[in-house]
């Protein structure tokens, strides 16, 4: 609350915040009334929590006792479902498991996919020119890579089709 003391006059306006990782339940500002109590009644920070986040096609491995709400900076861990796996760019050191953090805004760090196996070397190949076009690669070599990348998705929706 600023200003910080301990005794307040009749009429002090008083504004607050909470640290990172908290938020403000309440008015915040509060103003000190005649009869010494304060209206609108003084607020509380109360800690951030992110809600259990979910991965399409994927499940949680260590749901850390079946939580629904998660405190800031807790990790989660998750695995894809039979037949589905991560893109192998966003393979981490526990193989087909990826990771998520609670962030003090109450929402995760970028979530994992998981994907069908037989694509996964198709978002490995968008990853790839996504990171091309990111790092300054001349604009016609980029046209270039993208009419590749256009070949290679009708190429596999061919063989999907094919397949079925």
């Amino acid at each position: 609350m600023t200003p910080q003391t301990f005794t307040f006059p009749y009429g002090l306006l008083l504004h607050f915040s909470c640290d990172e990782g908290f938020g403000l339940r309440g008015a915040a500002q509060s103003q000190c009334l005649a009869d010494g109590t304060w209206g609108p009644p003084l607020p509380t920070c109360q800690p951030v929590l992110c809600p259990e986040p979910r991965v399409l096609y994927g499940r949680l491995r260590s749901p850390l006792g079946g939580e629904r709400w998660y405190q800031t900076n807790e990790t989660v861990t998750f695995e894809c479902l039979p037949g589905y796996q991560l893109p192998d760019n966003a393979r981490m050191p526990l193989g087909d498991a990826g990771t998520a953090t609670c962030l003090p805004d109450g929402s995760w760090t970028p979530l994992p996919k998981c994907v069908k196996e037989d694509d996964a070397d198709v978002c490995q190949e968008v990853q790839y020119i996504k990171s091309t076009f990111e790092c300054g690669v001349p604009v016609e070599e980029l046209k270039s890579l993208l009419e590749i990348q256009k070949l290679f998705l009708e190429i596999k929706k061919l063989q999907v089709e094919l397949e079925n």
